[in-house]
């Protein structure tokens, strides 16, 4: 039987993309490096932002679209597509690689992850389904949202979380969206295609993703639903949660990576 296991929650908060990202990093690194413990996080992006995965192009995205909005670009340490994060809540998890959570390889690991976010949605009363295979059929954009990999949650067969993960070292980083309201095809106006394509692609992003106040019929809180999570996790994967706060090094080593790494032209447009 898997023991449980004590890991800490830091605070909802709201920070630019880059910072964000940087904290990240530095939680994992503080992780992975066993000076803090495994990591859980809430979080909002003030301004709005593009997150783009690790490999993708530039070229694809429309970088004046966003600076005409006063909106943010930023390229992730983990894979994945575009996810435009406005009203959604953002998570992220920090743990070592030897963490029973995290063992078995991507896929084992997003499964578990999957059923303890289930679980705690449906405390909701959300209905909500494990893509166990994932949906491959049909075009696919730079967007995450249109369409479910393996062993994420869909409601009435419409994506409604999207997750990307980066093992690194010792540690295992996991982060995602979960939107709550909005038109879920926003973000295809901020990809470099033609008008045309762009009406195609947000046809389809609509009938593949959906927001929490689509598949629940009202809109909850950004607090109720990272609490709902919370709950999910500490019931499926044995985890007993203590409110901490980032550590003056985590935070120290955050501002670096933003000033070095995601919060400049050198990262974000290298592709």
């Amino acid at each position: 039987m898997n023991e449980r296991a004590t890991w800490r929650l830091l605070p909802e908060a709201t920070f630019d993309g880059a910072f964000n990202m940087a904290l990240d990093e530095a939680v994992l690194e503080a992780v992975g490096a066993g000076e803090s413990p495994p990591t859980m996080r809430f979080y909002r992006w003030g301004p709005p932002c593009l997150s783009i995965g690790y490999s993708q192009k530039i070229a694809s995205f429309d970088r004046q679209a966003l600076s005409d909005h006063g909106w943010h670009l930023v390229r992730r340490p983990s894979g994945g597509r575009a996810v435009l994060h406005r009203d959604e809540v953002t998570y992220s998890i920090a743990a070592p690689a030897e963490d029973w959570r995290l063992a078995g390889g991507v896929l084992e690991s997003y499964r578990r992850i999957s059923g303890a976010f289930l679980h705690g949605l449906e405390g909701l009363g959300v209905c909500l389904t494990d893509e166990a295979e994932g949906d491959s059929a049909g075009p696919r954009s730079a967007a995450c949202f249109d369409a479910p990999s393996r062993h994420e949650l869909t409601a009435n067969g419409r994506k409604l979380v999207g997750s990307a993960q980066w093992r690194h070292g010792a540690g295992v980083l996991q982060h995602g969206s979960v939107p709550l309201s909005g038109d879920v095809a926003e973000v295809v106006g901020y990809l470099a295609l033609s008008e045309s394509d762009r009406e195609r692609a947000r046809a389809l992003l609509r009938r593949r993703a959906a927001t929490v106040e689509q598949a629940l019929g009202t809109k909850p809180g950004f607090t109720e639903v990272a609490n709902a999570i919370a709950q999910g996790l500490s019931a499926l994967l044995a985890v007993d949660w203590v409110p901490g706060e980032p550590t003056p090094k985590e935070l120290a080593r955050a501002a670096q990576l933003r000033s070095t790494r995601y919060g400049t032209d050198a990262w974000n447009f290298r592709l």
